[in-house]
């Protein structure tokens, strides 16, 4: 899967300067834009969040070792300008000696060992396999592993890696990101200012302003009568009309990210019992929710990967209410039980009420319980859910980010709880090695193993899409669900 935006941008210089507007050569820049977004978020600390509007503020105030490029999801140079691994237990990083923080200091080495101190290994598990930082000189150092890790230069392209200065608190993380944040009212907006001395260039806008229109309608509104200039997450039943009108454009992509239902299998709950799980995910009918969801703006998942990773099989049970009963009397409820089955937004909400109606076949009453975004989240990270709607993704075609949400070793990230012996060694398997085909092997496996014992029960894999004005660019939709805001621009006549 790629992604695939509207070309029909406004022309764009390659610089800008300062004044009423920016300008390069004949082309002005309009020195704000104003974003439409659908959530708030619950924390402003990289190495701590999750969800949407988060990765969204740290993708602009933050910048990571390795990035992703935009439009293809390969690796390339953020902090660091090269990596090597020397052996199967050290990398070894180059970095740039040109890099601000937003305070003004230069970044060395110190501000990234203090960045990977202050990760929590609860939280990010892949920290701990991490026995060391070592510094060769001033722009080289290496990181020793106690475990192979071969793919870490693509973990380290997550808001979970940010580089932070040395001089950041809990209170006030400090980062070299395009833009800084100087306005914040929770459940309002965001504002941010360029931050000039950015290690990539300038961007050509000012300041931006997201700002939070929780309602799909309202933001769809807020685009056509002027008041924003950009909206994420376009509703389904709204983006014909933004098609249509001759003053906006429509961006649509599918995406590599994956809606799911997660199923807690912490003890104390039905959904501990597989048998209990197998029956929800033979309940689901993926087609039913694309048709009323999606209206067909969507593909049905077959997989708990997104379909363009490396090694992915359709690996999910088949739909089948007969054969869901009779696992749910083996499981001791005969008669049935109720879920309760967390939610954001009305997209969501719309595959919840769907979930419910198919569920209820099989004698399963789900309690569905909305709430906004942040909250959803903050309550999924923290694994308190006994049912969950959610997305997750990747910006690239390596499955790691996806399989580590079902392993052991991987702590706090693994939201369901769920363990598999087999499973963590595979997992073990496909972080020490990139020999084929054992590492594609050891993928379909694990598919397999979680299709089977479905802790988690793949939907869709959405296609996606934000509304912009005729006259706003340097923004697309990326493969990932991370898009990036800070090339973002408005020309001006």
């Amino acid at each position: 899967m790629s992604a695939c935006g509207s070309t029909n941008e406004p022309p764009a210089g390659s610089g800008s300067t300062s004044g009423a507007t920016s300008q390069t050569g004949d082309v002005k820049y309009a020195d704000e834009v104003i974003i439409g977004v659908s959530g708030d978020t619950t924390t402003f600390d990289p190495h701590n969040g999750s969800g949407a509007a988060f990765i969204r503020m740290m993708k602009l105030e933050h910048t990571t070792l390795v990035e992703e490029d935009e439009a293809t999801g390969d690796l390339i140079p953020g902090i660091a300008t090269s990596w090597e691994l020397l052996d199967p237990l050290t990398w070894k990083f180059t970095i740039r000696d040109d890099i601000k923080f937003h305070n003004g200091t230069t970044l060395t080495f110190d501000d990234i060992k203090f960045s990977f101190d202050r990760i929590d290994a609860g939280t990010r598990k892949d920290i701990s396999y991490i026995d060391s930082l070592e510094k060769l000189d001033d722009t080289t150092f290496l990181i020793h592993f106690n475990t192979p890790f071969i793919t870490f230069p693509a973990e380290l392209t997550g808001t979970g890696f940010c580089i932070v200065s040395k001089a950041s608190t809990d209170d006030n993380v400090i980062g070299c990101g395009a833009y800084q944040l100087v306005d914040y009212m929770s459940g309002d907006h965001f504002t941010y200012e360029r931050f000039d001395d950015y290690f990539k260039g300038q961007p050509k806008t000012k300041k931006l302003t997201f700002r939070i229109i929780p309602e799909d309608a309202s933001r769809v509104i807020a685009l056509e009568t002027g008041e924003v200039d950009a909206i994420e997450e376009v509703a389904i039943s709204d983006r014909a009309r933004i098609a249509e009108n001759p003053d906006l454009r429509l961006n649509e992509a599918i995406m590599n990210s994956i809606i799911w239902v997660a199923l807690t299998c912490r003890e104390g709950y039905p959904t501990a019992d597989v048998r209990v799980r197998q029956a929800l995910a033979m309940a689901t009918n993926k087609d039913e929710v694309v048709a009323g969801a999606y209206s067909g703006k969507a593909v049905a998942a077959h997989s708990f990967l997104c379909s363009a990773m490396d090694g992915w099989i359709d690996s999910d049970l088949d739909y089948n209410v007969e054969e869901a009963k009779k696992l749910l009397a083996e499981a001791g409820y005969p008669d049935g039980l109720t879920i309760s089955l967390l939610c954001s937004g009305n997209q969501e909400q719309m595959v919840a009420q769907i979930i419910q109606s198919q569920w209820k076949k099989i004698g399963v009453t789900v309690d569905i319980q909305p709430m906004d975004s942040a909250t959803r989240n903050d309550r999924y990270k923290k694994h308190d859910f006994e049912a969950s709607l959610y997305s997750s993704n990747s910006s690239n075609d390596e499955p790691l980010e996806i399989l580590e949400e079902a392993a052991t070793e991987f702590g706090a990230g693994n939201r369901p709880e769920y363990s598999n012996a087999r499973y963590d060694e595979l997992y073990s398997v496909i972080t020490s090695t990139l020999e084929e085909p054992t590492r594609s092997d050891a993928v379909k496996e694990m598919q397999q193993i979680v299709g089977e014992e479905a802790p988690f029960i793949p939907l869709v894999y959405p296609i996606d899409a934000q509304g912009l004005k005729k006259n706003v660019g340097g923004i697309n939709l990326n493969i990932g669900r991370e898009t990036i805001w800070y090339n973002i621009y408005k020309t001006e006549a």
